[in-house]
């Protein structure tokens, strides 16, 4: 399927999650709106930034007992960061809306069943929800512990922001399954 088709049918079944959605249909539309995506949110990006920080170290001597109190200014850099706003948020929203039913198909077409998207893609936000949720109403109640849980909660994030996305997409671009499936007929196959 040529481009130009391939992101009409896309539009066209942006609201269908049921059947197939082939390599070539899905690609394109995943590009495109992608493409789309990055091009809307270039006001909200910072690229290559360097953010200063300064505190107030303060620390005691075990021998001696006196407090020493010093001003550190650290620098980090960071390659990209998006300045999360309505109107970025907004676009991450459609962004995502727009391709949970081809990505639902898609799965399909590998043979994996439409949650499978939800499971690699949908992980990470909501665990950063749930995260973001918890830890501060946890905050009163254990303040000691807060780092811990924070330090814990770092391992499955990281898998459910990098690991499963990756692994996810990995799986999309699989081949379709021959023939006929208990999604549909096979959307590369011509009906004879």
């Amino acid at each position: 399927m040529g481009p130009r088709k391939a992101i009409i049918s896309g539009f066209s079944n942006v609201l269908q999650f049921s059947g197939r959605t082939s390599p070539s249909e899905f690609w394109w539309f995943f590009g495109l709106v992608s493409l789309v995506a990055f091009i809307l949110l270039l006001p909200w990006l910072e690229f290559f930034k360097v953010d200063t920080l300064g505190y107030t170290r303060i620390s005691q001597s075990f021998v001696s007992g006196e407090i020493d109190q010093t001003f550190v200014v650290e620098q980090r850099w960071r390659p990209a960061s998006l300045i999360y706003t309505p109107v970025s948020l907004l676009i991450v929203v459609a962004f995502f809306a727009t391709l949970a039913s081809a990505v639902a198909r898609r799965c399909h077409d590998v043979g994996a069943p439409g949650w499978f998207a939800v499971a690699m893609f949908g992980s990470g936000p909501i665990l950063v929800l749930l995260l973001g949720l918890a830890i501060p109403m946890l905050f009163p109640l254990a303040p000691k512990l807060t780092g811990l849980l924070i330090a814990l909660s770092t391992i499955p994030l990281l898998i459910c922001q990098w690991v499963l996305p990756l692994a996810g997409l990995i799986r999309l671009s699989r081949p379709s399954e021959e023939g006929t499936t208990e999604f549909g007929p096979n959307p590369n196959e011509v009906p004879s």
